[in-house]
């Protein structure tokens, strides 16, 4: 009978030991060069500004390393960034991946806002509603919580919680423009109870947001056009199809409240420009080009000044319409207006084009 050699099967079995481990060592060693391989090429695109390539190298990295929450927050990121999330499907990827991050690792806030931000987009107010209060637990006064909370509660139709909201917003951040132009847009819509105790002025907060940022160009151009959402051009507008025979004829008509709105719009244009003039003058590398941009006391009309800067833009049309059609130069203002429509044009077709199917 023959005897087992166990000295040999010892041997045997060693080797296959040995053998697995070098396979698994090799493997880890390979996958782990991989890994920084696809890492680096993910910083070298997003240097380059290559989002969709940055995001489809952390995506292969994260598979061959899912522990790394550092990078998936990373990769949530570049899906948020406004470059890359420009559609509904790219809303969802992101928030996808931003439910990852939060549910590993619940402190990471800027992650959390970001995925606030993406359900908004998405219209999942619910889920925008809950992780917001997470972070407004943390932080009450945030006013970019609070803003985008106010956001959510008027998704949701709850215009009462959205105006206490957007309310918060601007007393947490007084520099925050579009919590005041949310705000206003709001109360005109959906006014303070009238038993209210101090029932809100949409014209005082927008009043108050320039009066808190008088330097900014932002703010001034908010009310600028705030002045045309509030249905002031539209009343004018009306004046152009009046039955009147002499030029101006219908100007009777326009109320001293609007006159003075008419001029606080102008007023507002002449002061952007001259800061935003300053601004340019000051920017680095500037070589004269801001010489073009005159006080306003200097050129014909700021609102001319503001076509060359915004020429697809229908706002400076339809002021200097109404600016024309105040000083009683009604063909001068369908001729603006008129203008206008050729200018915006283009535009509008184009994004027609991108958000509807061909």
């Amino acid at each position: 009978m023959k005897k087992l050699n166990v000295k040999l099967l010892a041997w045997v079995a060693a080797l296959t030991v040995l053998l697995g481990v070098g396979v698994v060592l090799l493997h880890s060693f390979q996958a782990g060069r991989i890994a920084r391989a696809l890492l680096w090429q993910a910083g070298h695109s997003e240097d380059e500004e290559q989002l969709d390539v940055t995001a489809k190298f952390l995506a292969r990295y994260l598979e061959l390393e899912p522990g790394d929450n550092e990078e998936r927050a990373h990769l949530g990121r570049i899906l948020a960034d406004p470059r890359m999330a420009t559609s509904p499907r790219y809303y969802q990827r992101a928030l996808f991946v931003l439910e990852q991050v939060v549910t590993r690792e619940p402190e990471r806030a800027e992650s959390r806002r970001l995925l606030a931000r993406m359900a908004l987009k998405l219209t999942r107010y619910s889920t925008a509603e809950e992780h917001l209060l997470v972070l407004l637990k943390n932080a009450p006064k945030d006013g970019d919580v609070l803003d985008l909370l106010g956001q959510t509660y008027q998704g949701q139709g709850k215009h009462e919680e959205a105006k206490g909201s957007f309310q918060k917003a601007i007393e947490a951040a007084p520099g925050e423009i579009l919590a005041y132009q949310r705000l206003a847009r709001l109360l005109r819509r959906h006014p303070d109870k009238a038993d209210a105790d101090q029932p809100r002025d949409p014209d005082a907060v927008i009043a108050r947001m320039v009066a808190n940022n008088d330097r900014s160009v932002a703010a001034r151009l908010a009310r600028w056009n705030d002045t045309a959402d509030a249905g002031l051009l539209t009343r004018v507008g009306t004046l152009l199809s009046g039955s009147a025979t002499t030029e101006g004829g219908n100007l009777a008509r326009l109320d001293d409240t609007t006159r003075a709105k008419l001029q606080i719009a102008e007023k507002d244009m002449a002061r952007a420009l001259e800061l935003g003039a300053r601004r340019h003058r000051s920017a680095p590398g500037h070589r004269g080009v801001g010489a073009d941009l005159r006080p306003p006391g200097e050129c014909p009309s700021s609102y001319h000044q503001a076509r060359r800067l915004l020429p697809d833009d229908p706002r400076p049309y339809r002021h200097l319409a109404a600016v024309e059609l105040a000083a009683g130069k009604s063909a001068d203002a369908l001729k603006s207006l008129g203008e206008g429509i050729k200018a915006v044009a283009p535009r509008l077709q184009g994004d027609c084009a991108g958000r509807w199917p061909t």
